[in-house]
C-alpha cells in the first residue's frame, strides 16, 4: 500500500522518480531505480480536508527541500509550478532550503547532494551537449545559495538530485537513450497525482458547501404572504434553497467526475464496502442536507484511492482496476485514470532494468485562485523564515536577465521516500518532473472569452462568473492564476475584485461585502467588467462586458402603469431604474391603504417579476378585481441595499362605463352618462380635445357630465364619435367602440361665446337719459320696454318650422322662475331666418340689473339648441342733477346715486371703494367725494357694469 503523508495527500502532490546507479569497480552500471512520487498536477489552493479516517502509521523519509524559480526578461520571478513552459533565455534558480530534514540540516548530513537540470524537448536532438546543465555540488558550491541555470532552448526541465557528485555524464547518457520514456512516465505519474488532487478538492469544496451559511448567498429577510399572494423569502432563503444546494453538490461531483453514493440518492440506503465506516442517518429525514453531504464524504475517501493506487502498482494497472472500480464506484473514474497511467509506466519500465519503488514529494500552495474554506486571500503560502535566502542578497554571482523584486511567495518542494538515499551498492538519484510538456508557447496576451454572471446582477455575498470557453477549461489549468474582475466606467470610476476558482459551478467566485457595495457611486453610469489573470509570464484578458450595478438605483413606476393601475382585473405594473438597468432588481412589495402586503420576486414561481431582455424595464402583474381604490406604495428591493425604496402608487377606481353619449350633429359640446364618470377630466372626441366645463356642469345632474370643445370652431359633424378619456392622475383610457351622433339641433349663427347683439326698441338712448357717456359699451338701460334679435340657422340640414318651435328664456347666472322672465315672441321669416322680440315690464328690472338675458330654441322634433346670450348687459343708471366742488370735496346730488361704484379723484389712476349715498327728505340722494381737488379729475364706475376704464361726469 502506498500511504501518503498528510501534507502529500491534501496539498499539492508531486511526482518524482528515483534513479539508482549501481557502483561496480569505480564504473557505474546502467541499473536505474525509478521511484514514483506524487507531484501536484494542478497546484491549486485549498485547505486540508480533515478526514478522520486517515491512516497515521505510514513511515516516510523526507530527503530534501528545494526552492525552484524561473526568471524571464521583464517579468517577476515565478515559482516553477507557475510556469507552464520554459523558453530559451529563461533563468532557472535553484536553492537548497536551510531547514532541518529529520532534525538535521542538509549541510550537516552525510550526503554530498548534487543537482543537474536536463532540458527535454521531443523535437530537439537528444545528443545536444546543452541537453544537460552543469553539475552543482551543494557542499562545494554553497549549500543554501541560489544556483542559476540558463535555459538553452524551449524545453521541459527535468531536475535530478543525487547524493554523490560526478554523475552528469551518466545522467546525460540516460537522457539521450530514454528521454521520451522518462517524460512519459513523469507525465503519467502526474495524472495519478492529479487524481489525488481532484478528490481532495472535491472534499474541500463539499465541506465548504456544508459550512456555508445563508448570508453568503445574500440572505435577506423574507416577506409574509397575504391572501392569494405567496410570501417572498429573500434571495438565498427560498423554500427550495436545499434543492439549490443539492444541485450544486451534484454539479460539483459531475465536475470532479465523482459518482455520488446511493445514500445521497435514496434516503441513506448506505452501502458498506468493507473499508469505510457504516453510516446511519439515525432520526434525520430524507431532506437533511448536512447528513446526506456527510454520507458522501464517508464514501468518497482519499484512503480508498490511496489503497487502489497501491494495488494497481503492485498487481498491474488494468488488471486490478476492474475489481477496484466495482469496490469503490464513487472513485471509478479516477481509478481507471490511475490504472491506465500505471499500465503505461509498467510497460515502459520493462524496456530497461527498472524497478518501481514508491516515493512522495509535495510543495507549498500556489496562487491559482481556488475556493476553499472561504479563503479569500490571493496567496496562502506557508510562511517560513527565509530571510537569509532573500532575493535581495547579492553575495553570490548571478547570470541572465535583470532581476526584478520578487512579489510572488516561493513554493518549496519537499522530496519524500520510503527509504533513505544510498551511495554504497548503488547511488539513488531523484528525477523531478513538475508538469507536462506544452508544445506551443503562450502569446504575450491570452484572450479569454467573456464570462457571464450566473445571476443577473452583482449582489452582497457570493457572485459567480461562469466560464464560457467551450474549447478550454480555465478552471482546471494549473498555471492560470490571479484572476481578477476589473470594473470601470467612462466617468473615471474603477475597482478590482479578486476571483476564486469554483470548480463545482464551472466559474469564479467574487465576494462582495457591504463596504464593496457602498463603494459604487450612486449615479447613473454604465459599468463594464474585464477579467484579467496571468498564466506563467503571459497575461490573460477578456473583452469588456456590461456589469449591472448593485446599490439600489433610482426606481420609478412608468407613466403608463400609473394610469392603468385601477380596480377591475389584472394590471401590469412596469418599473424602471433611472440610474441604470433593472437587472439588480430583487423584489417588490405593494402595500395598499386598505391593508395587507402583496409580494413579487425575481425568479419566483408565482407572482414573478419579469425583466426585459435588455434590462431596461421590469414588470409584474397584480389582480385588482377585489381591491379598493385609494393610496398605496411600492417597496422596491434591489441587490446592494438593505432598506427598500418607497414609491407612492395610487390605485384608481375601475374604468368609467359610459351608458350613453348625448351629442347632436353640429354641436360644440357633448354629454356622457354612466358610472365612474367623475374620474373624467377631458375627452378626446374624434381627435379633438373637449375639457370638462365646470360652470356649465352646475346646470346638469352629476350622472350627466358636459364637455365643451377646446377650440370654439370645432363641431361634431360625423355620424359617429369615438372617445379617449383623460382621467384623474394624468391617466388615459381609450373607450372601446363608437357612439352614434344624433340629428342636428337648432343651431344659429353667433359669436365665439354664443353671443348675439340685440336692438333696443322703445325708451330713450343711454346718453340722453343721464350724464354718463356709455355709448361705447355693450350695455342697455334696465328700464327699456322691448328688445329684438335677428337669428339665422348655421346648418344646412335644419329648417325653421314655426309649428315645431318655442322660445325659452333665462337670466345669465340666475335661477329665476318662469313668471319673472321676459316674454319672447318670434316670427319665422323663412326656413333659415327668424326674428325674436322680448318684452320687459317693471318687475323684470330687479332680476336683470347687472346681468344678461339668454334664450334657446326648442324644436319638438330636432331637440333643443344651446343657450345663446344677448350681448348687452342691463344696467341701472344714476340720475345726476348737480356736481359742485369746494374745499377739497365734491358734492353730487340726484337720484339712484347708490348705483355708482368705485371712484377715482386722480383721473382714473387710483380707484377707491364705493361710497354710501345719503337720502334727502325729498326722495333724492347726496354723495360726498372727499379729497377731490378738481371736478375734471373725478371718474366713477357703475356697480352693474364695472368692466370699464371709468366714466367722466358731464354737464
Amino acid at each position: 500500500m502506498i500511504e501518503l503523508p498528510q501534507a502529500a495527500r491534501f496539498s499539492k502532490e508531486k511526482v518524482l522518480f528515483r534513479l539508482s546507479f549501481r557502483q561496480r569497480g569505480g564504473f557505474f552500471a546502467a541499473s536505474v531505480l525509478i521511484i514514483l512520487t506524487a507531484v501536484g498536477a494542478l497546484g491549486q489552493t485549498y485547505n486540508t480536508y480533515q478526514n478522520h479516517l486517515r491512516n497515521q502509521n505510514g513511515v516516510r523519509q523526507e530527503i530534501a527541500r528545494l526552492d525552484i524559480t524561473i526568471e524571464r526578461e521583464g517579468g517577476v520571478p515565478l515559482p516553477i509550478k507557475m510556469v507552464p513552459r520554459t523558453r530559451a533565455g529563461d533563468i532557472i534558480r535553484v536553492r537548497m532550503l536551510d531547514q532541518p530534514i529529520n532534525g538535521i540540516l542538509p549541510d550537516q548530513s552525510q550526503w554530498d547532494w548534487t543537482f543537474v537540470v536536463a532540458f527535454a524537448n521531443p523535437s530537439r536532438n537528444k545528443n545536444s551537449p546543452e541537453a544537460v546543465s552543469r553539475e552543482v555540488n551543494f557542499r562545494r558550491d554553497g549549500w543554501y545559495r541560489e544556483h542559476a541555470f540558463k535555459v538553452p532552448y524551449d524545453s521541459q526541465p527535468i531536475f535530478f538530485l543525487y547524493p554523490r557528485q560526478n554523475y552528469r555524464k551518466k545522467i546525460r547518457k540516460l537522457i539521450n537513450r530514454n528521454a521520451n520514456d522518462l517524460r512519459k512516465i513523469g507525465e503519467k505519474t502526474l495524472e495519478i497525482s492529479g487524481a489525488y488532487a481532484k478528490i481532495g478538492m472535491f472534499l474541500n469544496q463539499l465541506q465548504d458547501v456544508i459550512r456555508q451559511n445563508p448570508s453568503v448567498y445574500q440572505n435577506n429577510n423574507g416577506y409574509n404572504s397575504y391572501g392569494n399572494y405567496g410570501g417572498y423569502y429573500g434571495y438565498g432563503t427560498l423554500p427550495q434553497s436545499n434543492f439549490m444546494k443539492e444541485q450544486f453538490v451534484e454539479r460539483l461531483a459531475q465536475s470532479f467526475n465523482i459518482a455520488l453514493p446511493n445514500c445521497w440518492k435514496n434516503s441513506y440506503n448506505n452501502r458498506n464496502n468493507g473499508l469505510n465506516y457504516g453510516y446511519n442517518p439515525g432520526a434525520y429525514g430524507a431532506n437533511d442536507f448536512t447528513s446526506r453531504a456527510q454520507c458522501v464524504a464517508q464514501n468518497v475517501k482519499l484512503e480508498d484511492f490511496d489503497l487502489s493506487v497501491s494495488k494497481i502498482l503492485t498487481q498491474g494497472g488494468l488488471l486490478a482496476a476492474t475489481d477496484l472500480a466495482k469496490k469503490y464506484p464513487e472513485l471509478a473514474h479516477w481509478i481507471n485514470i490511475a490504472a491506465v497511467a500505471a499500465d503505461l509506466i509498467l510497460r515502459l519500465t520493462r524496456k530497461t532494468p527498472l524497478k518501481i519503488l514508491p516515493t512522495m514529494s509535495f510543495s507549498g500552495n500556489n496562487a491559482s485562485n481556488y475556493a476553499g474554506g472561504n479563503n479569500y486571500n490571493q496567496y496562502n503560502y506557508p510562511r517560513s523564515n527565509y530571510n537569509q535566502n532573500n532575493y535581495t542578497q547579492n553575495n553570490y554571482n548571478r547570470s541572465g536577465p535583470a532581476r526584478t523584486s520578487a512579489v510572488i511567495p516561493s513554493q518549496p518542494i519537499s522530496i519524500v521516500a520510503d527509504t533513505s538515499p544510498t551511495d554504497s551498492n548503488y547511488v539513488s538519484a531523484y528525477p523531478i518532473v513538475l508538469h507536462k510538456w506544452q508544445a506551443q508557447p503562450d502569446p504575450e496576451v491570452i484572450s479569454l472569452p467573456v464570462p457571464t454572471l450566473l445571476e443577473k446582477c452583482l449582489h452582497l455575498g457570493r457572485n459567480i462568473l461562469k466560464n464560457t470557453d467551450l474549447a478550454y477549461d480555465w478552471l482546471r489549468d494549473p498555471f492560470a492564476r490571479d484572476f481578477k474582475l476589473v470594473l470601470s466606467s467612462d466617468n473615471g470610476f474603477t475597482k478590482e475584485f479578486p476571483l476564486i476558482k469554483n470548480m463545482g459551478m464551472s466559474g469564479w467566485d467574487m465576494h462582495l461585502n457591504p463596504q464593496d457595495i457602498a463603494a459604487f457611486p450612486k449615479v447613473k453610469m454604465t459599468l463594464t467588467g474585464e477579467v484579467v489573470a496571468t498564466r506563467g509570464f503571459s497575461k490573460i484578458k477578456s473583452k469588456k462586458f456590461a456589469i449591472p450595478i448593485p446599490g439600489g438605483g433610482n426606481w420609478a413606476v412608468s407613466k403608463e402603469s400609473k394610469g392603468d393601475f385601477s380596480v377591475g382585473g389584472k394590471r401590469r405594473v412596469s418599473i424602471v431604474n433611472k440610474e441604470g438597468n433593472c437587472l439588480c432588481l430583487r423584489a417588490v412589495r405593494y402595500k395598499p391603504d386598505f391593508g395587507g402586503e402583496f409580494n413579487f420576486a425575481v425568479g419566483a414561481a408565482a407572482n414573478a417579476i419579469r425583466i426585459s431582455d435588455d434590462g431596461s424595464y421590469a414588470w409584474f402583474e397584480m389582480n385588482t378585481a377585489e381591491f379598493k381604490p385609494g393610496k398605496g406604495k411600492l417597496e422596491v428591493y434591489s441587490h446592494g441595499t438593505v432598506q427598500p425604496q418607497i414609491i407612492p402608487l395610487q390605485l384608481y377606481g375601475s374604468a368609467p362605463k359610459i351608458k350613453e353619449i348625448v351629442v347632436h350633429k353640429g354641436d360644440k359640446y357633448l354629454f356622457i352618462e354612466g358610472s365612474g364618470i367623475e374620474q373624467v377630466n377631458k375627452l378626446i372626441v374624434n381627435g379633438k380635445p373637449a375639457p370638462h366645463d365646470g360652470e356649465l356642469q352646475l346646470w346638469y345632474p352629476r350622472n350627466r357630465k358636459i364637455f365643451v370643445f377646446q377650440n370654439a370652431q370645432d363641431l361634431v359633424l360625423a355620424n359617429t364619435v369615438s372617445v379617449e378619456m383623460e382621467l384623474e392622475g394624468g391617466r388615459h383610457y381609450k373607450y372601446p367602440g363608437t357612439f352614434k351622433v344624433r340629428k342636428a339641433r337648432p343651431v344659429i349663427a353667433s359669436g365665439e361665446k354664443g353671443e348675439i347683439e340685440a336692438d333696443v326698441l322703445g325708451g330713450a338712448a343711454v346718453k340722453s337719459r343721464n350724464r354718463f357717456d356709455l355709448s361705447a359699451y355693450p350695455i342697455v338701460p334696465v328700464d327699456i320696454a322691448k328688445m329684438t334679435v335677428a337669428v339665422r340657422t348655421s346648418l344646412t340640414d335644419y329648417n325653421l318650422r314655426a309649428e315645431n318651435i318655442s322660445i325659452e328664456t333665462r337670466i345669465e347666472n340666475g335661477r329665476v322662475g318662469i313668471k319673472e322672465l321676459p316674454r319672447a315672441k318670434f316670427e319665422v321669416i323663412d326656413t333659415f331666418n327668424m326674428r325674436i322680440d322680448f318684452d320687459f315690464d317693471v318687475e323684470h328690472q330687479q332680476f336683470l340689473a347687472g346681468r344678461r338675458l339668454q334664450f334657446r330654441i326648442n324644436d319638438r322634433l330636432r331637440g333643443t339648441s344651446d343657450w345663446y346670450t344677448i350681448k348687452q348687459t342691463f344696467v341701472r343708471f344714476p340720475k345726476v342733477n348737480s356736481v359742485s366742488c369746494a374745499a377739497g370735496k365734491c358734492r353730487i346730488t340726484g337720484k339712484g346715486l347708490d348705483y355708482i361704484g368705485p371712484y377715482s379723484t386722480d383721473g382714473g389712476t387710483t380707484w377707491k371703494p364705493p361710497l354710501q349715498a345719503k337720502a334727502t327728505p325729498k326722495g333724492g340722494h347726496v354723495l360726498i367725494i372727499p379729497d377731490a381737488k378738481r371736478r375734471s379729475l373725478i371718474r366713477v364706475k357703475l356697480r352693474d357694469f364695472s368692466k370699464t376704464e371709468g366714466y367722466r361726469l358731464v354737464r
